[in-house]
Formats: C-alpha cells, structure tokens, sequence
C-alpha cells in the first residue's frame, strides 16, 4: 500500500459568506521574544483581522545575518516557538510572516533580531528545583503533561507571566529532541507516532528572568491505537441489504443505491441517472442516529471513489439532534475536480461531541453545472473518542462549536 498524505483543514463561520482565503493574511501582532544562551523562544498574536483572511499557520526563518533557514508551523493555534541549537552570545535576525492559500501565501514579514546570553554556570546554592511533572497518553499520537509551579518564594508577576518549556523525545532516538512552551500549567504534545515511548521533562523561566533546573524525566508510551472512551465501534461496509439502515433522502433529485463493486458492495450516487438535468441537483445519504453518551470527541471516517471526469462537489456534515437540515455542521467539503479520482480515498475527521445529543452523518453530492459524475462510499466507521491517526492537526472556528481536521490517504485498495 502506497500512502500519500495530503494535510486538510476545514474553516468555517457563522454568517460570514466571503471567502476567507481570496487574500493573504496580515502579518502576525505583537511579536516578542526572549533569549537564552541557546535557544530564543518567540511569542506572537495572530493577526486581529483573523479569520478574514483565514490564517492556515505561520512561517519563521532566522539566521545569523539574514533569516535563511526556515520553518514552517502548519497550524494558527500555535502562536509560540522555541528556536534551539544556536550559538551563544550571538545576534539572530527571525522573520516571521503568517500563510493561507491565497496567491502570494505569505503575509508581510514581522523582524526581530534577539542576541543569545553568555554561557555561564549557575552557582548550585542559585540553583531551582524543577517543577514535579505527570504524563498520560490519550491517544495513539498525544501525550498530555501536567506540572507544579516552582517552588520558589512569591515572585513579583505584575508584568509578565512564568513560561514553562516542554522537551520531549522518543526514548530510542536521544539526539532528535524537540521543545514546546506554554503559559499554563499543562499542556498538549501532539504530532507523536503510535506504540512508541516518549521522555518528557519541564522547566520554568520566572518572571524574573531566572530559570528552574529540568523536572526529573518521566516516560511514557503512545498506545498503539485509537481505544474508544465508551467502546462505541459502528461500522457499516454495506454488505447487508439493509445499508445498515443508511436511507437516501427522498426529496433530493438524485438517489444514492446499493452497488456491487470487486469487494463487494458500496453506495453509489450517479446523476447521470434518470431525466433530471437539473444544474443544481443533489443527492444526500443520511445515517441513522448514533448515541455516543459519556463522550468528548466522535471520530468518523469513510473510503470514497471519485469515477474519472466527474465534475460536481462532495460533502460531509453531521447533524445533532434537534438541529434543522439546514443547520448540519460541514467536516468536509471539496470540489470534486480538486480531488484526486479512479482511487479509493480515506477520509477521517473528529470533532467535538455534544453531551445527551445523538448524530447523523449527511453524506451529499451536489451538481455544479450540468455535467453529472458518479460517487461511491464504503466502510463508513464512527468510534466514541479521538482519531487513531498519527498526525493530528487542530483548528479553531468561528462559531460555537470546534474542529479538529484529519488526513486523506491515498490508496490503492480499499
């Protein structure tokens, strides 16, 4: 099997019709820094004009003279970074711009030159204990990390806030540490590959400028895969003559079938079918309602295949109980052209449940002109909890509900 993985996320808002990607964004806000004697850890705000135009995430290059080397941080909600493995008392130029996908991508660069402090031991009477960590793995690809705040006297916080550094690494590969900060007492390290070890350690810079010495390091293993928070599995392959009671709706002007395919059977959507010539035509696959009690997250996944010179769009959206047709919340929605076509795709998604509310999946197809296209769908897969995939990318919406995005594979059987 063959896998290429095509990163997507999803914005969406209430109310707001323009397209939040016809221009790049502005430039981050607030851009500050701090050094140490090898490494800078920069903070900023994203930009205030934010979601329109939308912010995909951020850029950052440095360098000694000119910011040659770069790094790109392919989410918005990250809006702090700890640059490590520079020289001491050496002066750095960083750039920092912000990036969707309109034409141009980036935004106009924020400057910021830091210069690392002296190397210097720290005489051991000077020394800070380090905060007291605990670790547990809640997916196959996160780790969430608790501490305590030093233990130090009061300190003087009238002017900024300790910040806490994270460092974490997969116990058998030492040499490849990575680091992460935050202003809380907690935090979130994702993007971790399943049924692998992790050490984690934390230290704190006060407000003062001094620095605790490194928690002692614990570890931690990923779980091999996604274990469900109730042990809801709902699986439907559409094997059984029933559809597993997924129904096409009998309003719309195409009708998804049951179909055989070299597997066996999927759900097909043909507007090619029938006398309807309607420009604007669709047809939706409607799922019976989940209950998923006692769960923070739904995760959902779908095989699809696109026949070859279909033209039209594809979407997928959920609807809690109670919510009008008109109301479902969109996890997915593309154009069909833009889709890769003759191969199966997998589709995962999650989003955030809602307590005592049960759910139906809407998958639609939808004309965009009149050239028709044909739409299969297979395995459709709901689990009560988070997404087993190793790469896991979040995303803040506007609105009053919260998204987290997955990835498309591409693959040659399904």
């Amino acid at each position: 099997m063959n896998l290429l993985i095509v990163y997507l996320f999803v914005w969406a808002a209430n109310g707001l019709t323009d397209d939040p990607e016809s221009r790049v964004p502005d430039p981050p806000e607030n851009v500050r820094g701090k050094a140490e004697t090898d490494s800078v850890t920069l903070w900023w705000d994203a930009p205030s004009s934010a979601p329109n135009p939308l912010v995909r995430g951020y850029t950052l290059s440095y360098g000694t003279e000119t910011p040659n080397r770069k790094i790109v941080i392919a989410a918005s909600y990250i809006t702090a970074y700890t640059v490590s493995g520079l020289a001491s008392n050496t002066t750095y130029v960083f750039a920092l711009t912000a990036y969707n996908e309109a034409e141009g991508e980036d935004s106009e660069r924020v400057l910021i030159s830091l210069t690392t402090l002296p190397s210097k031991d720290v005489p051991e009477s000077q020394k800070i204990e380090g905060p007291e960590i605990k670790l547990k793995a809640i997916s196959p690809s996160e780790i969430k990390v608790k501490w305590t705040e030093p233990r130090v006297n009061k300190l003087a916080k009238d002017f900024k806030k300790t910040v806490y550094a994270i460092q974490y690494w997969n116990v058998n590969d030492e040499n490849e540490k990575r680091k992460m900060t935050t202003e809380g007492l907690k935090g979130m390290i994702s993007h971790l590959e399943p049924g692998q070890k992790y050490a984690v350690r934390v230290k704190a810079v006060l407000p003062d400028g001094r620095e605790t010495e490194w928690s002692k390091t614990k570890a931690v293993a990923t779980p091999s895969q996604v274990i469900p928070e109730n042990g809801f599995v709902e699986k439907c392959d559409f094997e059984s003559g029933g559809q597993c009671d997924f129904v096409s709706e009998a309003n719309a002007e195409f009708e998804w079938s049951r179909v055989p395919t070299d597997n066996g059977h999927s759900m097909l959507l043909d507007t090619n079918l029938g006398s309807n010539d309607d420009a604007n035509g669709f047809g939706r696959l409607i799922s019976p309602v989940f209950q998923l009690k006692k769960s923070s997250h739904i995760c959902s996944s779908l095989h699809y295949y696109i026949t070859p010179g279909s033209k039209g769009l594809f979407k997928l959206s959920i609807l809690f109980e109670g919510q009008e047709m008109e109301r479902a919340l969109p996890l997915f929605e593309k154009s069909l052209v833009e889709l890769p076509q003759g191969l199966w795709q997998k589709i995962v998604v999650e989003t955030k449940a809602r307590n005592d509310k049960g759910f139906q999946l809407l998958l639609e197809g939808a004309r965009n002109g009149k050239t028709g296209f044909k739409l299969n769908v297979d395995n459709v897969t709901v689990i009560a909890g988070q997404c087993p995939e190793p790469q896991r990318h979040f995303g803040n919406v506007t609105g009053n509900f919260y998204l987290f995005y997955r990835l498309l594979e591409h693959l040659s059987e399904h």
